[in-house]
């Protein structure tokens, strides 16, 4: 009896502490974790082995993204709107290149995913080690998303969620 009490119990905590409620807020990003029926095996028709998250697609959704190293060129910035269209614009020395791409809405969804899966939103805002090094890199991530707008500045410093995230702009350009 104490026994069945006890997994109740235990039941409802982990209840109460989300992990089987399946909604999560993130900074005003709405998320639904599905858990897996058959949950440890792989399935083709998951994004992961556990589960499957589904997101509300934010019809604002702009991503600013800006990467170069101090003082050198060139220096790139890509931005990305809801609708798919991309501008990578591109300055080295006086010279200003500017090349446009269309996404489609499911590159503009994977981009999102990672967006979230590497908890964006609650990364710190700034990131830096010796910004008196003139050689070091910086880089920036902005993203709007329906009523959030959040950057993170990066100088001589490597934040894996953000190389995850720039990693997969610069894949689909």
């Amino acid at each position: 009896m104490i026994n069945q009490k006890l997994i109740v119990l235990f039941l409802l905590l982990l209840f109460l502490i989300g992990g089987f409620c399946g909604c999560t807020e993130q900074s005003g990003i709405k998320t639904e974790e599905v858990i897996s029926e058959n949950s440890g095996e792989k399935n083709n028709n998951q994004k992961s082995q556990d589960s499957i998250i589904q997101y509300d697609f934010p019809s604002n959704l702009e991503i600013e993204y800006f990467w170069n190293d101090y003082f050198t060129e060139p220096r790139n910035t890509i931005t990305i709107y809801a609708n798919g269209t991309a501008i990578l614009e591109t300055i080295s020395g006086t010279s200003k290149e500017q090349r446009m791409y269309n996404f489609t809405k499911e590159e503009l969804f994977d981009i999102y995913v990672e967006i979230l899966n590497n908890n964006f939103f609650k990364l710190n805002e700034t990131y830096a080690r010796d910004i008196m090094i003139l050689d070091g890199s910086c880089s920036s991530l902005k993203v709007k998303a329906d009523k959030v707008e959040y950057k993170v500045s990066i100088f001589n410093y490597k934040v894996e969620e953000i190389e995850n995230i720039s990693q997969k702009i610069i894949s689909i350009l």
